[in-house]
């Protein structure tokens, strides 16, 4: 009963973070599969023309030109297609949290250099915790074992 509570759960949590996206990566997909199956019959065609009207030098180049540029339409319409869903993406927000993007546009918009560094208010500290100031700041392990590296 629990197992089937937690897949149900699960289905649930991964259909929340696919559903606004489903239905144009689905549109994509099936485009792109629409794509490979028309130049699939195309190539077919051009194999079987060849084959009936023999295989003379002139309509065997005439052949390759097609297939190349067969070939290049059909990767450029696949990426068009792709290249279309992603820019649509990034524009809607799925690839970072919208609030941080704006927020660091926002402070990029409203940064300015400064030359020189603005004087600090004297603070006024109490006297009972003064021995604590004077100690050597708290590093994490991590950054223990970067300094250790670094200085060796």
């Amino acid at each position: 009963m629990l197992g089937q509570l937690v897949k149900w759960a699960a289905l649930a949590a991964v259909w929340t973070k696919i559903k606004p996206v489903f239905w144009g990566t689905l549109a994509t997909v099936l485009f792109t599969v629409a794509v490979s199956a028309v130049h699939g019959e195309f190539v077919e065609f051009l194999r079987i023309d060849q084959e009936l009207s023999g295989a003379s030098a002139p309509l065997a180049s005439q052949v390759r030109v097609w297939l190349v540029f067969s070939y290049l339409g059909k990767f450029a319409l696949i990426l068009l297609s792709t290249g279309a869903w992603l820019f649509y993406l990034k524009h809607k927000g799925c690839f970072a949290n919208g609030k941080q993007t704006r927020a660091a546009d926002k402070a990029l918009a409203n940064a300015t250099v400064l030359t020189e560094k603005p004087a600090r208010a004297v603070t006024r500290y109490s006297k009972e915790f003064e021995f604590l100031r004077g100690d050597r700041p708290l590093k994490s392990r991590g950054q223990a074992i970067l300094d250790a590296k670094s200085a060796a």
